[in-house]
């Protein structure tokens, strides 16, 4: 049977008149969060482009969202604090972030309310999740897109083979490949009514082809260091988003078929297991593109290295490097980003700077051995000075 936007409204205005169970309020107030009348795939297009605005703090969150919150609740502030996160004092979670908390709500109340079509929700669920954190990905890191040619080269900037292949599977299964007419994937196994996966699928893809991605990036150019206030904004939404939903893991199993374990297994593991990946991801790809490296390698690769004598001093370019990354530092600290983030932008940074440094070498055509010695005492001095600096203020 189809899950159709259709049922999905009709299921949404049911929640109107259904009363939660005491277990289940905390989930009702998600799901009743919000207009039953606005279709999902509208608020989905229009939300998306919030991401990386101004973040919600849990308090506001939890007034805004609960506008009907069951009693001896706290809304969505209790859920939120009930996700097996760390402590970071007030929650932050981005308004597209907790438009999808409403749907999750939604959805969830759904298996519980109609049980014949719980598995179909928990796919339709899936494809949702799946559709939200490509796209928050693609808008926001900063390199090779999943889907083109040079992304199946070794590495491709992300170095995690299992995020590779997690994003190849996101992209194959959200975006719709060159030539798709919205007919083909029903036409392709025969009726859509049959086969409400290929069903689903073809309406996520019609939902992803919606989305324009250079709208949503267009506010981000022009925005100081690769718009990373705005990428930890929904980055860190992400990874909160991602734990929320594992509250409502016992409510899902409780209320799906023991034929959908498979489908929640992976749901879980492999979909929501991904966002802390690619919010390091993010951050990797930043970091390696927010310093301009450039003319240090040119200076080096330009250097005389068939020395007779080694001087006494390192070269200039290693006090270059220094002060670059001494720039980046106090940038970070006046963003006032998280103190993980700033740490691994910082050893990002780092270790773009080692990378190129080896490139550079590699590229010296000649050289004597008093040369090698001053390139050593250069990659000595820059090895003591980094990490002195990185671990200065508590980082």
């Amino acid at each position: 049977m189809r899950l159709s936007a259709s049922l999905i409204r009709y299921a949404a205005e049911c929640l109107e008149a259904i009363a939660a169970s005491k277990e289940g309020a905390a989930l009702l107030a998600l799901g009743q969060a919000g207009s039953s009348e606005t279709p999902v795939i509208r608020t989905l297009d229009e939300t998306m482009a919030a991401v990386g605005g101004e973040p919600v703090d849990g308090a506001t969150a939890a007034a805004g969202a609960a506008a009907t919150p069951a009693a001896g609740t706290g809304g969505l502030g209790a859920v939120l604090g009930a996700a097996d996160l760390p402590d970071e004092g007030d929650v932050t979670i981005c308004a597209t972030a907790l438009n999808m908390c409403r749907f999750s709500g939604k959805y969830v109340r759904m298996m519980q309310v109609m049980p014949a079509l719980s598995a179909d929700a928990l796919r339709a669920l899936s494809g949702l999740y799946q559709l939200y954190m490509y796209i928050v990905f693609a808008v926001f890191h900063v390199g090779i897109e999943p889907g083109t040619p040079s992304y199946e080269q070794v590495d491709a900037g992300v170095q995690s083979s299992k995020l590779r292949r997690t994003l190849r599977f996101f992209h194959m299964n959200v975006i719709p490949p060159p030539g798709y007419s919205g007919k083909a994937a029903t036409q392709a196994t025969g009726s859509a009514e049959e086969d409400p996966t290929v069903d689903m699928q073809h309406d996520l893809r019609v939902t992803a082809g919606a989305i324009q991605l250079e709208r949503l990036r267009a506010p981000l150019e022009g925005q100081p260091m690769f718009a990373l206030p705005q990428a930890v904004s929904a980055m860190e939404s992400l990874r909160r988003l991602a734990g929320l939903a594992r509250v409502l893991k016992p409510m899902m199993e409780s209320a799906l078929p023991e034929s959908a374990g498979s489908t929640l297994a992976s749901f879980y593991n492999e979909t929501l297991g991904a966002a802390p990946a690619m919010a390091e991801q993010t951050y990797r790809a930043i970091s390696r593109s927010v310093l301009v490296l450039e003319p240090v390698t040119t200076a080096i690769k330009n250097r005389k290295w068939e020395v007779k004598e080694a001087a006494a001093q390192h070269n200039a370019y290693v006090d270059t490097l220094v002060q670059l990354v001494q720039k980046l530092h106090g940038n970070l600290g006046d963003l006032q980003i998280p103190k993980p983030v700033h740490a691994a932008v910082l050893e990002g940074s780092v270790e773009s700077i080692a990378e190129q440094l080896v490139e550079a070498y590699a590229a010296i055509k000649k050289t004597t051995d008093e040369g090698r010695a001053l390139m050593q005492r250069d990659v000595k001095v820059l090895a003591t000075a980094l990490p002195t600096l990185m671990t200065s203020d508590g980082f």
